[in-house]
């Protein structure tokens, strides 16, 4: 589900992802779901993590324009 709101452009290049409390509480899982689930998006280099500062957006960089910016 964040995939696709990333991909729609509701979270903007280098912009903020909720909170894992905040995805935790959205989606009813638990926090180690929420964890495994940023991990997939880190490790397909979706998403950053800041320690202390929490998941931004990594502006696309595979020649397609972010979504809004055609």
């Amino acid at each position: 589900m964040i995939i696709r709101e990333i991909d729609a452009g509701k979270y903007g290049p280098d912009g903020p992802i909720p909170s894992e409390p905040a995805l935790c509480e959205r989606f009813g899982v638990a926090r180690e779901t929420v964890r495994r689930a940023l991990g997939v998006l880190r490790d397909a280099g979706r998403i950053e993590t800041l320690r202390g500062r929490g998941s931004f957006v990594i502006p696309r960089s595979d020649g397609q324009p972010e979504p809004g910016n055609e």
